[in-house]
């Protein structure tokens, strides 16, 4: 299992999710915050580190994330 930490664009911290994959995380994330599916990525983390998606809020707004896979030590 991973922990991937989701960071609004600005770098502003918005929450970490525990997840077997990269779309399960995403998932998770947008389930507990009320998020839609999200409706656009750059496909598969950046050299399985890195990642860029964008979810649409309750009102409609788009609301874009970077998430990344913290590695455990």
């Amino acid at each position: 299992m991973n922990r991937y930490r989701f960071t609004y664009l600005d770098g502003r911290f918005a929450g970490t999710v525990f997840a077997d994959e990269f779309i399960e995380a995403l998932q998770k994330f947008g389930q507990a915050n009320y998020l839609t599916e999200p409706f656009s990525d750059d496909g598969n983390p950046d050299e399985g580190k890195t990642a860029k998606v964008e979810f649409i809020d309750s009102e409609g707004n788009g609301i874009g994330y970077r998430v990344r896979i913290v590695e455990e030590d």
